[in-house]
């Protein structure tokens, strides 16, 4: 039995993630891949915008990162902007904890 819920969920990440930054031209976007308890998560940013442009669900990290990557090709394509030749991955630094 499937429960109507009574609001957004938050559902939080369970590690911290990689992450990598692209430009080309004058976009500037941000390709992400976290960890969450269902799954993974790959998606974009716009730097420039301030806002998520773009995400997916993904099997594992590497599919993640692919994904991304994709995405933000995609979003490059329809903005009128050559498309990214390269990503450089790196891992999220890690988070402090609350004190």
């Amino acid at each position: 039995m499937i429960l109507p819920m009574s609001g957004p969920a938050t559902i939080r990440a369970l590690s911290d993630g990689y992450w990598a930054e692209a430009k080309s031209g004058n976009e500037h976007l941000r390709a992400f891949v976290e960890t969450y308890s269902v799954g993974y998560l790959a998606g974009v940013y716009d730097e420039n915008r301030k806002q998520k442009v773009a995400q997916d669900v993904a099997d594992d990290v590497e599919e993640g990162m692919r994904k991304a990557e994709e995405l933000a090709t995609r979003y490059l394509r329809y903005r009128g902007t050559d498309v990214l030749l390269r990503f450089n991955w790196q891992l999220n630094p890690p988070r402090k904890a609350a004190s």
